[in-house]
């Protein structure tokens, strides 16, 4: 999902105090995963875009952006882990963005990473 200048991205606040509209974090989790879709949405209708479980995205790990695509695809690359994204239930607030990023490979295990499964409509 590529931002859109002019248009509000992600939940509709900085303020912590709101977080938990959205997010299964630290602070309200009971330190465990939750059913999906308990939350608000976000401005797309999406759950659970932050918080809860990381997110294991298409793109490859890189130690920065220098040379990453600027039209919003994935960027592939030659490294055996994967990018994960928006932090988890275990996490503090300020890592429950979708900026915050880890890196995970092939055969790491944990009880916060979980995916996507998307269908062309």
């Amino acid at each position: 999902m590529r931002a859109v200048p002019g248009q509000q991205q992600g939940i509709p606040s900085d303020d912590e105090s709101k977080l938990g509209d959205y997010a299964w974090y630290s602070n309200n989790s009971g330190l465990k995963t939750q059913p999906v879709g308990q939350k608000k949405p976000d401005p797309w209708d999406l759950y659970d875009m932050h918080g809860n479980v990381w997110e294991w995205v298409q793109g490859r790990w890189h130690a920065n952006y220098e040379g990453a695509p600027s039209d919003g695809n994935a960027w592939d690359g030659d490294s055996t882990y994967h990018v994960v994204r928006g932090g988890s239930w275990n996490d503090n607030a300020m890592d429950c963005r979708s900026a915050y990023r880890g890196r995970y490979g092939p055969d790491d295990r944990s009880p916060n990473v979980g995916f996507r499964l998307l269908r062309k409509l």
